[in-house]
């Protein structure tokens, strides 16, 4: 078993790499609080691992980062 064996690069052009826009992910919530700032609610894991870990140590369902200002005007 090789475990140094180097994983394949996906075979993207560097056009395509160029080209392409970013998204917003659509599971991550927003809104701005009261300094005008973004607050992202990110879901936590729905898997069977994720279940079994926020009933053992009983986490939220989602978890808030708060940007700052540059954070928030590139959001």
């Amino acid at each position: 078993m090789n475990w140094f064996k180097r994983s394949r690069r996906p075979q993207v052009s560097k056009a395509e790499v160029l080209g392409a826009h970013p998204v917003r992910n659509a599971l991550v919530e927003w809104e701005l609080n009261d300094r005008d700032e973004v607050v992202l609610k990110v879901p936590r894991r729905q898997d069977r691992v994720g279940k079994i870990l926020s009933r053992v140590f009983a986490a939220p369902d989602h978890r808030q980062i708060v940007l700052d200002e540059l954070g928030s005007r590139v959001w």
